[in-house]
């Protein structure tokens, strides 16, 4: 692809990012200097041409001619971020996923508090592979005591038998947005639900929508979130979860 169309992809997502306005993007199969793709960082490039003062890239594949992964853009400093690999994966290419600690105060009556927000990218090619990552994120948030926003590309539908989203949300008690909706499609011209929205049950969905500029070959998610707070019962809900879940917090002990 000449790097003009390259760079002139790029500042039609820039544009859209700035159109949107949203406090955090999280974006998958982003390229760090890569050959196919004009060997820059696009994610420091979106970042810089979007209005971003804060930006985290996990190259999840780094080598001499590839390299890519998942990041986060924010118009808030991080506190705290993480990279992680998912285990190798052959013949596919490594996933993981990036992970950012940002402040956030809901309520000027309240003191701010922290959420860590996740950018996910799954294999597309075996579902036993995506248990094992699905494994790897369990086992991370469980190590965390934050809300949680997922956003990701599960490669993967709700509807499918042991479903990898379905799985996430049930051990780690979140909620999905109208899972069995058909009007949420975000690839294939909307015929096929890849991309998801998951919240901890201390936060909620107030709006949710699946953009309709062609900027890729997946659709970009909106999502407005607000928070809720937290209870006793939830916590103990959490535990209970954990226990019937106990398979993929032990999948690699």
């Amino acid at each position: 692809v000449p790097y003009d169309t390259i760079v002139s992809n790029l500042d039609d997502i820039a544009d859209l990012l700035k159109k949107v306005d949203a406090d955090i993007v999280a974006l998958q199969e982003a390229d760090g200097p890569s050959v196919w793709s004009g060997y820059f960082n696009h994610v420091s490039y979106l970042a810089k041409m979007a209005g971003y003062p804060w930006d985290i890239y996990s190259a999840h594949v780094n080598g001499k001619r590839i390299n890519y992964g998942t990041a986060l853009l924010s118009k808030v400093p991080f506190k705290y971020v993480l990279s992680h690999d998912f285990p190798k994966s052959p013949p596919t290419l490594r996933k993981g996923f990036t992970l950012g600690e940002i402040e956030w105060q809901p309520d000027e009556s309240f003191p701010a508090i922290s959420v860590d927000v996740l950018s996910v990218h799954l294999d597309f090619s075996r579902k036993s592979v995506r248990e094992q990552q699905i494994s790897d994120i369990l086992r991370v948030l469980d190590s965390r005591n934050n809300p949680v926003i997922v956003l990701a590309d599960f490669n993967s539908n709700w509807k499918t038998t042991n479903s990898v989203i379905k799985i996430l949300a049930k051990c780690s008690n979140a909620q999905v947005f109208e899972p069995d909706s058909i009007n949420h499609g975000t690839y294939k011209e909307g015929k096929h639900r890849l991309d998801w929205a998951l919240l901890s049950e201390d936060l909620e969905f107030k709006n949710y929508h699946v953009l309709p500029d062609i900027v890729s070959d997946h659709r970009a998610i909106l999502v407005e979130v607000s928070y809720i707070g937290s209870n006793k019962q939830e916590v103990d809900k959490n535990n209970a979860k954990k226990d019937q879940c106990k398979e993929f917090f032990e999948a690699e002990d």
